[in-house]
């Protein structure tokens, strides 16, 4: 896989492109090309979605480089994503070691390069193992915050309506939170099971226990461990087994299966972040209520 990431570099390199994503001083402005719209690189859809909500409508294009659908623990992308990716006047950076797209393509690729790297999730506790940080509303607002900046930095005639956009953004999440802590007080210590375990941070934040089926990086849980899960499920009521579509959701399935529960679909890599954590409080609410 390196080898096919050095080669990528060397054609974007021999091609006249410049990689323009790196550490710049705070608050300094970065302009695009003559004539030419602003381009931010956003690594997975949600954070593309960030851009959206803050972002004046025509003032920039959002490159995303993981398209939807795709699964980032596997996904390698084309020389043509490294090109749109290079005219970038910031990436928004995820910058969690489990997060193994931008460990294996980006790191080395935006090394030395001109324009702003932004991470996201500074002053976020981090969970190990766990790169979906804007699974968190308190993450998600600092991740958020730190974008609108680099929007002011890029857009400084629009600075104002990127206030104004962040502020909405701030209401509509602390809106969400407040009815999460609401709907879900009554079940917390709770246990619920997923495919993936992509939402450690959502259940850190209200109180419940996630157990996956597949951890980090495989794809095939064994014999043994379905034994061990089909047995915990009956014993903790399981009455729905959570997936995602970047995953075979076959063990999920077989899973489900054998506890009589149903397998609800949830996206962590939806276009909307504040969306997706509306719709996990009402899945999570469904699936304990069945118990009851």
């Amino acid at each position: 896989m390196l080898s096919r990431y050095n080669r990528l570099s060397r054609v974007l390199l021999s091609g006249g492109l410049v990689v323009i994503m790196g550490p710049i001083a705070c608050g300094k402005e970065l302009q695009p090309e003559p004539g030419g719209m602003p381009v931010v690189a956003a690594p997975v859809l949600p954070v593309a979605g960030i851009v959206h909500a803050l972002a004046p409508p025509g003032s920039v294009e959002t490159v995303v480089l993981v398209p939807p659908g795709a699964n980032p623990a596997t996904y390698e992308p084309s020389i043509r994503d490294l090109r749109r990716a290079a005219t970038s006047l910031v990436y928004l950076e995820i910058g969690h070691p489990a997060f193994v797209f931008e460990r294996t393509w980006l790191s080395g690729l935006l090394e030395g390069s001109l324009a702003e790297r932004v991470r996201l999730f500074e002053g976020c506790t981090i969970l190990d193992e766990d790169p979906h940080a804007w699974l968190s509303t308190g993450c998600l607002e600092s991740a958020a915050a730190a974008t609108a900046a680099a929007l002011a930095r890029i857009l400084p005639g629009h600075r104002e309506q990127i206030a104004r956009n962040f502020e909405a953004f701030r209401a509509r999440l602390s809106d969400v939170g407040a009815s999460a802590t609401d709907r879900l007080a009554p079940y917390r210590g709770r246990t619920f099971f997923v495919l993936h375990p992509a939402w450690g941070y959502f259940a850190h934040d209200y109180g419940l226990r996630q157990v996956e089926i597949l951890s980090h990086g495989t794809g095939d849980p064994g014999a043994s461990r379905l034994a061990e899960l089909i047995e915990s499920g009956r014993k903790e009521g399981i009455r729905a087994v959570f997936v995602q579509p970047q995953f075979n959701p076959a063990p999920a399935e077989l899973v489900a299966e054998e506890l009589g529960a149903r397998v609800v679909s949830i996206d962590p890599l939806g276009s909307d972040p504040v969306a997706i954590l509306e719709e996990t409080v009402a899945a999570l609410v469904g699936a304990f209520e069945m118990r009851n």
